[in-house]
């Protein structure tokens, strides 16, 4: 038997119909995603209140209640449950709660009072449970209302309709390639950089969502029809990279293209100095893998290095270290970077942020300010994709 309160409503017609909704709803064809929020917090406390619409409020798959007004629900971490409060009563422990959605248009604020932070607004449902000694919070919703969310998080407030166009094909395009990529963690994707951001559905400016509808159902794929994988990042330094210098996967629609767009953006320049030391015993203290020097280490090696075009490796007489690695390690902005002396240290000068693969997202605002069409841009960073309407996928596959 749980602690607490009991479940307070009974087999009632408006939990009937309620539940009845629910199954219509889920009747027809949509593309619902489970997204893990807070996933680098390590909360501990959170609180959810209503902001629209109604819910159907369970418990561990029992039903307590239909929600039609504002409700104040606060979870906390409970050994390997969690402590469920409504409006201030106690309901005992759980291992899972959730709140589903019975309209269109339901939406919910949260907030981690662990971090004392501010409400994030997300449309959709939500379900807290326990995982990994903190609350695992989950945001049901469908993809085309969590898109306006990833758009304005991933490209701010004040770029042009068109570039929100680009934003929200490419995220389309890669939540859907990627759902279940934290299945073992029972979600789609999370709302960090790990997979795409998403801090809160789109409330500021109405051009976001109205890119979204403009381009709904629209995704990127291949020569063979499949999704592309629509990776993007901040900005290239001038020369987008091939994936296998990356990663190690070569993909046909993901290669290196010069990019004049993204000259003097805000993230084109960076610079870093490190004590000339640390670059030598770094040097010194690599795997074999990475360097042999007749069997031993010269610390008067040249550390002068310079990329007029993106290289892969930096190369001394001896020794080769991937610049993937550098960049981790030494946590540089980018892999396309110079190195010079001065005094004791080196300094690191370099372009671009981000990993290099795919759209450069600075240089791409560049080309629609400059009036280049969202397909003509998309079409500049992925070598020879198509977009067409995912209900279209199958159609174009048939012989």
């Amino acid at each position: 038997m749980q602690k607490g309160i009991n479940i307070v409503c009974s087999y009632c017609m408006r939990t009937f119909f309620a539940v009845l909704l629910i199954c219509i709803s889920l009747s027809g064809w949509s593309q619902k995603l489970r997204i893990g929020l807070y996933f680098v917090s390590k909360v501990k406390t959170v609180e959810v209140n209503q902001d629209n619409g109604s819910y159907l409020m369970t418990a561990d798959s029992q039903v307590v209640d239909t929600l039609t007004g504002k409700f104040s629900f606060i979870a906390y971490a409970k050994g390997e449950q969690i402590r469920a409060r409504l409006d201030g009563n106690d309901l005992g422990t759980y291992h899972t709660v959730k709140f589903t959605p019975l309209e269109d248009s339901t939406g919910f604020k949260i907030r981690s009072l662990t971090h004392k932070s501010k409400y994030r607004y997300y449309w959709g449902g939500v379900e807290v449970s326990m995982g990994e000694g903190k609350l695992k919070i989950i945001n049901t919703v469908d993809i085309e209302d969590y898109l306006p969310g990833v758009v304005e998080s991933e490209s701010g407030i004040n770029e042009r309709a068109e570039y929100y166009k680009i934003q929200a094909t490419i995220s389309r395009t890669y939540a859907r390639a990627q759902a279940g990529k934290h299945a073992l963690e029972g979600f789609d994707l999370c709302d960090h950089t790990h997979c795409q951001v998403y801090r809160k559905r789109s409330r500021k400016n109405p051009e976001i969502p109205k890119a979204v509808k403009d381009t709904e159902g629209l995704v990127l794929v291949d020569s063979d029809i499949n999704l592309i994988s629509a990776l993007f990042f901040s900005n290239c330094g001038g020369q987008t990279c091939n994936s296998e210098n990356v990663w190690n996967t070569e993909m046909s629609y993901l290669r290196s293209v010069k990019d004049p767009f993204c000259k003097n953006m805000p993230h084109y320049y960076w610079k870093k100095e490190v004590p000339k030391t640390k670059w030598i015993n770094y040097m010194r203290n690599k795997t074999p893998d990475y360097f042999k020097l007749n069997g031993s280490f010269d610390e008067n090696f040249d550390v002068e290095f310079d990329q007029g075009k993106r290289r892969v490796y930096y190369s001394n007489p001896g020794f080769t270290v991937p610049l993937t690695a550098i960049r981790s390690d030494f946590k540089l902005r980018s892999t396309f970077f110079t190195i010079t002396e001065s005094g004791d240290n080196i300094v690191f000068r370099g372009r671009g942020f981000g990993h290099g693969v795919g759209l450069c997202q600075e240089g791409a605002m560049k080309m629609a300010d400059l009036g280049y069409s969202y397909l003509e841009i998309l079409k500049f960073y992925y070598t020879g994709i198509h977009l067409i309407h995912v209900d279209d996928m199958e159609f174009f596959k048939m012989d």
